[in-house]
């Protein structure tokens, strides 16, 4: 993660997090933090970035879209499909991945360029993180894409279509930093760490090479790197 807004999202969400699971069972399973306890008195720095998703007749759309998010598309992005502004195998990646946020153990950081209608161009850089909503895992997704930086024209020249350049795979609870909270015993959990280290992002589309940019664990899919793990070299 590059963005510092992004960083602040992910923060903020690992509280969440890590209050869930001392809510839990105690067993060692994953628990996604609820809908209701997102306020977003907590986030008024970051509030205009950020978004939640719906899953509505399987589709996910923006069921609330803050205001630099709508300023930077030019348009009320309520009921928009996620994958709306991306096109081609692109449009189809981000459908897969954001499909699959709740159901595996993992959240996604999505590295894409935007493009306006006059060619401008700016980097996104956009964090998916699961929520439980009335009981139901992963029905809610709790998102933020920050520009990477603020060009004049942005807010004004609509970015028209997003093109993904690479995909992260993000586990922080197994992070040390988090770790050392974990309210679980940590021999209980070791083998379960170990299996969901080894997890793999979803496979669209053949593999075509097993190293990217000289990262042991980066990988080719398609046109698009994907990288485990949330450390930056």
């Amino acid at each position: 993660m590059r963005q510092n807004k992004t960083k602040k999202m992910l923060s903020y969400w690992m509280e969440l997090f890590q209050a869930a699971q001392a809510k839990s069972s105690g067993r060692g399973e994953i628990v996604w933090p609820e809908r209701s306890d997102v306020h977003p008195a907590r986030c008024r720095d970051i509030l205009g970035d950020m978004f939640i998703l719906e899953n509505k007749h399987d589709q996910l759309v923006y069921r609330l879209a803050g205001t630099k998010l709508c300023s930077m598309f030019g348009k009320e992005m309520k009921q928009m499909q996620f994958n709306a502004p991306y096109s081609g195998t692109d449009r189809r990646s981000a459908e897969d991945w954001v499909n699959r946020i709740g159901e595996e153990d993992y959240v996604v950081v999505i590295s894409s360029f935007g493009l306006t209608e006059k060619g401008e161009r700016v980097n996104l850089e956009t964090l998916l993180l699961p929520l439980t909503h009335n009981g139901m895992r992963g029905s809610r997704i709790l998102g933020i894409t920050s520009p990477g930086d603020t060009p004049y024209w942005l807010g004004t020249d609509p970015v028209v279509e997003q093109v993904i350049r690479s995909v992260r795979v993000l586990r922080p609870w197994e992070e040390d930093t988090y770790l050392s909270n974990w309210p679980f015993k940590k021999p209980a959990q070791s083998s379960e760490l170990e299996r969901r280290a080894n997890l793999e992002a979803p496979a669209l589309y053949a593999e075509t090479k097993p190293r990217v940019n000289n990262q042991p664990d980066a990988r080719r899919v398609a046109h698009l790197t994907v990288l485990q793990g949330g450390r930056e070299n």
